[in-house]
């Protein structure tokens, strides 16, 4: 009898299929299916659980924004019309927020450059355009959202017009801001002169020493007296032309290089569209570097006239400063006139005398050496004169900053009554470039109507915080202001300020005073009487 040969690849162990197999054989295979049905049951009832909350909750989502991006204009001056009746009846405020509008009129002769700005810094297209930025259609304050874009807080700082749930959206209020003309530097300069001659009011108490050169007799005094001006040889004057803006139009010369020009040239004047300003003498400097304080005033209404303030921040030169600066011009004398360009932001001279940020940021990438808090004047003062001083001069210090702010104010605010609509529902903003001398006389240096938002580095985030803030609250502000006087101007006497703005001029109709305002015709200082 053969003996038979185990095979030991035929005894490896059954495959899962076969154990299936004789399982189901055996009865076991019913329960297991009847389990894995089950399982594959339930998953698929949690997924069609999930999607359907997932729906709900996406259309939760996307209903509210859908609303307000498809809303009705009627609806909306509907909506305006009942706020009315209710605030009317009980006092009760309106929701605010901005709405559709035609937003494309900024491309058209209501503004110059906005509609620029907004394309290329802020990524907005301005044509055709019927709305602002999306998420700025949400009811609500502005000043209660810390989360907006840096898009749409740029285009809230350049945009020329709105509209607003406040006063009919776009078929309400086209509220439009205001600016044309006061950037000018030769305007700005005979405004003040008008101002002071109206008023018997002493010159250059709230600017520097300023001529303008396309005026023949001041351009001979410039330059062949300029010794009436300027005490010593070193002083500075700073050389501007008319129209320009961001320092990078500014020439520096001596009066000794003046007093030389003279000498070698004749039949100079007049220089069209040249003004030339005289340094602050004593300037006050803190950590050897020179600085500007960057106000603002927001004129929430024009008729009638509310003017608020904010102290902004300082802007500093990012090189040590001297007042001698005879041995570190090397440029000619007659530089100026012939039309010699450098690039500016480069040049450390002009970089150690103009506070913009361009000529800063040009020298270092530490922008908190450029931009520091106004509250540094505070803690410099109780520094060098300890806290009971300190305080005292501190409150002096603010009181002529506001001051100063409201003499030029008053000397420039003819300029926007241009046109009774715009006046009524209209706006602005100025910035104030103001320098300091050591007894705590402001200078105004410059105003600007259409500050910049400064663009393109990483700021210290205080400023950010700042900046988002000044801007958020000023909207909401000119809302309030635009609607309690669509209630009647007696209801603006309800208008609450808080901070950062600060109330410093209202001519009606509950005449405002402050121990820190000024009267509009009222002079810092006589003829007749020093400062």
């Amino acid at each position: 009898m053969k003996r038979r040969v185990r095979n030991h690849e035929s005894e490896a162990l059954p495959s899962p299929l076969s154990l299936a197999g004789r399982a189901w054989r055996g009865g076991e295979g019913q329960e297991l299916y009847s389990a894995l049905l089950r399982f594959v049951s339930m998953i698929l009832v949690l997924i069609a659980v999930y999607t359907t909350m997932l729906g709900s909750l996406s259309q939760q989502v996307a209903t509210p924004f859908q609303n307000l991006y498809y809303e009705h204009d009627t609806q909306v001056l509907n909506q305006s019309r009942m706020a009315l009746q209710r605030f009317r009846s009980m006092g009760i405020m309106p929701k605010l927020g901005l709405t559709a509008g035609n937003y494309h009129y900024m491309d058209g002769s209501i503004c110059t450059n906005c509609a620029l700005r907004l394309r290329n810094l802020c990524g907005y297209e301005t044509k055709n355009a019927t709305r602002p930025p999306l998420e700025l259609l949400f009811p609500g304050e502005l000043s209660s959202r810390r989360n907006l874009n840096q898009r749409t807080l740029c285009f809230l700082w350049y945009a020329n017009v709105m509209w607003s749930r406040a006063t009919g959206g776009k078929l309400g209020l086209m509220i439009s801001r205001l600016g044309a003309g006061i950037d000018n530097k030769v305007t700005f300069l005979e405004r003040m002169q008008q101002y002071e001659e109206k008023y018997n009011c002493r010159p250059f108490q709230s600017y520097p020493v300023t001529l303008d050169l396309n005026d023949s007799r001041n351009c001979q005094r410039f330059l062949y007296r300029n010794d009436l001006f300027a005490r010593n040889d070193s002083d500075l004057w700073f050389l501007k032309a008319s129209n320009g803006s961001t320092g990078r139009h500014i020439h520096l010369r001596t009066r000794y290089q003046i007093d030389q020009l003279a000498r070698e040239n004749k039949n100079l004047c007049p220089r069209p569209g040249t003004v030339a300003s005289l340094s602050v003498s004593r300037l006050w400097t803190i950590d050897n570097k020179k600085f500007d304080c960057r106000v603002y005033i927001l004129i929430a209404s024009f008729q009638p006239t509310l003017v608020l303030f904010h102290s902004g921040h300082l802007r500093f030169s990012a090189i040590n400063f001297t007042a001698s600066v005879k041995d570190d011009l090397k440029m000619e004398a007659g530089d100026w006139l012939s039309g010699v360009k450098i690039d500016p932001e480069k040049d450390r001279l002009l970089a150690r005398h103009i506070t913009n940020p361009r000529f800063g940021t040009s020298h270092t990438n530490d922008t908190s050496r450029v931009i520091r808090p106004f509250d540094t004047l505070r803690k410099e003062l109780f520094q060098q004169w300890g806290p009971e001083e300190g305080k005292k001069l501190w409150a002096r210090l603010n009181r002529n900053i506001r001051r100063a702010v409201l003499s030029v104010f008053f000397a420039m605010k003819g300029l926007f009554l241009q046109s009774q609509y715009y006046n009524r529902w209209a706006f602005a903003i100025i910035a104030y470039d103001i320098a300091i001398d050591q007894d705590l006389n402001p200078f105004v240096l410059d105003i600007n109507s259409g500050p910049s938002f400064y663009h393109g580095h990483k700021w210290p985030t205080w400023f950010v915080k700042e900046r988002s803030l000044l801007i958020r609250s000023a909207m909401d502000i000119v809302q309030h202001v635009a609607f309690l006087k669509l209630a009647g101007n007696e209801s603006l006497r309800r208008l609450q300020v808080d901070k950062p703005w600060e109330m410093i001029y209202e001519d009606a109709p509950q005449h405002f005073t402050s121990r820190n305002s000024l009267e509009d015709g009222e002079c810092l200082a006589t003829s007749n009487e020093t400062k």
